[in-house]
């Protein structure tokens, strides 16, 4: 209530690549408005999607680029890959293209519906590797996994969509929907 907090002071160079994707992702997205209190957004095997939703000028994009910047922070390349999908003309996104982002696997400013679609099937490729691998471990999980192939890496991977509406739109809903719902 009285007191004000920079996002930077959770950013400070001693968390730099300190965490550890294993059991998932302890993101810091903000502080509390009563108390202020550091918000923590977790993402792991038990709560994977969100979706940020809010009017025009509410901050939704500004809490991407806290969560984006936050997650690249806390956990190193090897932890952590990040595709960046902004359908906003490249109004959002564009910023981390200039300076190439280490945890990027995918930088797509000015994206459009059938490229967005391409990208969910890309994923879904991965999905299906990951599964196989798991299948072949007897296990479910990342972690799980990991436990069992210590040597091994793999990254957990974080999807941001900027205006993930627009990929409902047009001749691509139908594929879109039978992507995310199977």
């Amino acid at each position: 209530k009285n007191s004000m907090f920079s996002f930077d002071d959770m950013l400070q160079l001693s968390d730099l690549f300190s965490q550890k994707s294993y059991e998932g992702l302890s993101i810091p997205s903000g502080y509390s408005s009563s108390g202020g209190l550091e918000t923590i957004i977790e993402i792991n095997d038990r709560y994977t999607h969100y979706l940020i939703g809010g009017t025009t000028g509410s901050g939704k994009s500004n809490l991407l680029h806290n969560l984006i910047t936050s997650a690249c922070w806390n956990y190193s390349p090897e932890q952590l890959q990040v595709y960046l999908l902004d359908f906003k003309e490249g109004v959002e996104f564009s910023r981390y293209a200039k300076d190439l982002l280490p945890h990027a696997s995918l930088i797509a400013t000015e994206a459009d519906t059938e490229y967005g679609v391409s990208v969910l099937d890309h994923l879904i490729e991965i999905q299906s590797e990951r599964y196989n691998l798991f299948k072949g471990n007897d296990c479910n999980k990342i972690s799980e996994f990991l436990s069992k192939n210590p040597t091994e890496v793999m990254p957990r991977l974080l999807v941001f969509i900027d205006e993930f509406q627009v990929l409902f739109e047009g001749r691509q809903k139908d594929r879109t929907i039978e992507k995310l719902t199977t």
